[in-house]
C-alpha cells in the first residue's frame, strides 16, 4: 500500500511541476482545466473543497511564527 501510496505522490509532483503550461495538471483546458486537480486521485477524497475555500479546515499544524515579516504577506 505505502509503494502505491508514493508512486501516486511522485505522479502528482510531476504532474504540477511540469514546465510546459500546455501539459501541467490544471493548466490543460481539455483535461477540465482546475477541475482536475479537485478530481484527482490524490485529492478526491482527501479534501473538503468547500470547507477550504470557506476556511473552515483546521490546518494539520500550524509553524511558530519566528518573525512578522515572514507572514507580512499572507495576512492580506
Amino acid at each position: 500500500m505505502l509503494v502505491v501510496y508514493l508512486s501516486v505522490v511522485v505522479i502528482v509532483d510531476v504532474q504540477f511541476m511540469t514546465k510546459n503550461p500546455a501539459k501541467r495538471l490544471g493548466c490543460v483546458q481539455s483535461h477540465g482545466g482546475e477541475r482536475a486537480i479537485l478530481v484527482h486521485a490524490f485529492f478526491s477524497n482527501k479534501i473538503d473543497w468547500n470547507a477550504l475555500e470557506e476556511k473552515r479546515l483546521q490546518p494539520p499544524f500550524r509553524p511558530k511564527i519566528v518573525r512578522y515579516l515572514f507572514v507580512f504577506w499572507y495576512l492580506r
